[in-house]
């Protein structure tokens, strides 16, 4: 497993949201999605956040020149997924965990995870373009959600 960014103040944290807001966050990397997660899903209820996560996805890419289109760009399952990960962490971490703490262990846990995906879904689901335009089930091991529930619980994700 890669060794997994972590920050130094939530300033650091701070001013990756800022650039990512206005598309030009660099480098753009899996721990950087999963800071943005845990950024929107610690200030706002989860389906603000989930609609959030999305707009600014699209958003980036359009900035950053990434078409979003069946084949490239956003893909609604995979974000379902990432931020369903990102949400069962924050609801089990320890509540006396500084902010900068809990996305250092969210970090430290998941940074190295980009594939954690695999477990669950089969390539050829996730490279169909209706897995990229909405939340597809699992194919492979069920995570323990029902279809419509954003804030469900993730099973053997840990």
């Amino acid at each position: 497993m890669k060794p997994a960014h972590s920050f130094a103040s939530t300033e650091e944290i701070a001013d990756l949201m800022a650039h990512f807001e206005i598309g030009d966050a660099k480098p753009w990397t899996h721990a950087a999605h999963l800071t943005m997660a845990f950024w929107y899903l610690s200030r706002l209820d989860e389906a603000k956040a989930t609609e959030r996560i999305r707009s600014g996805i699209l958003h980036y890419n359009e900035c950053q020149g990434t078409a979003n289109t069946d084949t490239s760009g956003y893909h609604e399952t995979l974000t379902i997924f990432w931020i369903r990960v990102v949400a069962k962490f924050l609801k089990d971490a320890d509540a006396s965990w500084s902010e900068l703490e809990v996305v250092n262990r969210l970090l430290h846990t998941y940074g190295g995870r980009s594939g954690l995906w695999r477990e669950h879904y089969s390539f050829d689901l996730l490279r169909s373009g209706e897995s990229r335009r909405k939340w597809l089930e699992p194919d492979r091991k069920d995570v323990g959600c029902q279809k419509k529930d954003v804030g469900c619980q993730m099973l053997d994700v840990g």
